[in-house]
């Protein structure tokens, strides 16, 4: 399965890093090609993103949305999660490690995560990840 992964890019880029480098790892738990964004889209104009992004997300079953306290207010990561949820992607929001301090209520998530529609968990460990992913495939539209 291909994830699209949706985050704050300068604030949260090492962490997201260590979430690639689980997906990487043959020995974790966890199972996923990662069809994210990998460059910072400086100097990109806003329809070169959206079209770039639409291309990815074209080629992803899930969006999942990695979480802190800066990933509310990123005007990509809302239209990212809501180009997701007009194509009828999975979505799930997993917040990042070590950030569980930082968000406390889904009012603390990007608005499309806010409602109760989407699971919303902590990076606990890979097998549950795993199955929260799963299962964000499974109730895609």
């Amino acid at each position: 399965m291909q994830i699209f992964l949706s985050f704050a890019f300068d604030e949260d880029i090492d962490q997201v890093n260590g979430f690639r480098g689980m997906l990487e790892n043959p020995n974790a738990d966890i199972n996923f090609v990662d069809g994210s964004c990998k460059k910072d889209y400086a100097g990109k104009s806003e329809t070169e993103i959206k079209t770039y992004i639409k291309s990815l997300l074209d080629q992803s079953s899930v969006t999942v949305c990695l979480i802190s306290k800066d990933t509310k207010n990123k005007e990509w990561v809302d239209w990212e999660l809501e180009a997701s949820q007009s194509k009828g992607k999975g979505i799930v929001g997993i917040v990042l490690k070590g950030k569980s301090d930082e968000i406390k209520h889904r009012t603390d998530c990007p608005d499309v995560l806010g409602s109760n529609k989407y699971e919303v968990i902590y990076w606990t460990d890979a097998q549950k990840m795993q199955s929260a992913i799963e299962q964000a495939e499974k109730a895609r539209r």
